[in-house]
């Protein structure tokens, strides 16, 4: 049975990420969106503090998994890499987003959209060997 946390970080994605990204063309499995651009599979993904309590906190990391790459380099093949598998990958430490009550997820909303557009922004343009 999932965490009281986890439920509450499951239910704000679906809410709150969830829409916009199957907008843009991604497909979803757990906390993580794909999709295939170029030469590139882009992944978004939500990642969990392990140490998640009573307070939800999460950030927003994303990659490219170059199957030609993985190939050269003699990697297994990936239909759904994870993002820490990804030969780009960024995450920014310390930028944590905190799930509060209710009220503030408007604007908790609007954060963690912006910072998705901003990391699909730095991706995009690295789709293509």
């Amino acid at each position: 049975m999932a965490s009281t946390s986890r439920r509450r970080l499951d239910a704000f994605l679906r809410t709150a990420v969830a829409p916009m990204l199957r907008d843009e063309g991604f497909t979803q499995s757990g906390h993580s969106w794909r999709r295939r651009m170029d030469d590139a599979i882009a992944v978004l993904a939500i990642h969990g503090n392990p140490w998640n309590g009573s307070q939800v906190r999460f950030s927003c990391v994303g990659g490219l998994w170059y199957p030609a790459v993985a190939r050269r380099l003699r990697q297994r093949a990936q239909r759904r890499p994870q993002w820490w598998q990804c030969h780009v990958r960024w995450s920014e430490p310390g930028r944590d987003h905190t799930l509060g009550p209710a009220s503030a997820d408007a604007a908790l909303t609007r954060r963690v959209r912006a910072e998705l557009r901003r990391l699909w922004r730095w991706l995009a343009p690295r789709t293509a060997l």
